[in-house]
């Protein structure tokens, strides 16, 4: 497998989602990782908040730009393997590549409708406006 190139890649919680950032939590869990105080709670934070149980520290702050990509090289990242190797974490493939890895989700809030009558003298104005709300967000899952 071709190894990408990526500099400074930080891992990066995204709001939706209180994934693992390691495929090694259920083993460093099991073996006092999420309990140790030498680990700071960042870091378990950082690597382990969902097999932690520290998902209420990650943080919950929708992006205001919508799901987009945010590195230039997706498109060759993706064409080398970025999106389905395991050695990115989830966070990762989010935080960078979400629209070339497939990891944006739209939904569409039921239309609602509005009703208004209003009556002057004998006439009366019946106004129905619709409205729908579509909001665009990242999902990131875990790789194992």
């Amino acid at each position: 497998m071709m190894k990408l190139a990526v500099a400074s890649l930080s891992v990066l919680l995204l709001a939706q989602a209180c994934v693992d950032n390691s495929a090694n939590c259920a083993s460093w869990r099991s073996n006092g990782f999420c309990s140790s105080t030498f680990y700071t709670t960042a870091y378990k934070t950082q690597y382990c908040p969902a097999s932690c149980g520290l998902c209420s520290l990650v943080s919950t702050t929708a992006s205001t730009t919508g799901c987009r990509n945010t590195n230039s090289n997706c498109a060759s990242w993706v064409s080398n393997g970025f999106c389905t190797s395991t050695a990115y974490t989830a966070a990762q493939k989010a935080a960078y590549c979400p629209v070339s890895c497939g990891l944006c989700v739209s939904t569409t809030a039921a239309s609602t409708a509005t009703t208004k009558t209003s009556t002057t003298g004998s006439t009366a104005t019946t106004k129905t406006s619709t409205s729908a709300t579509t909001k665009t967000s990242t999902a990131s899952s875990t790789s194992a």
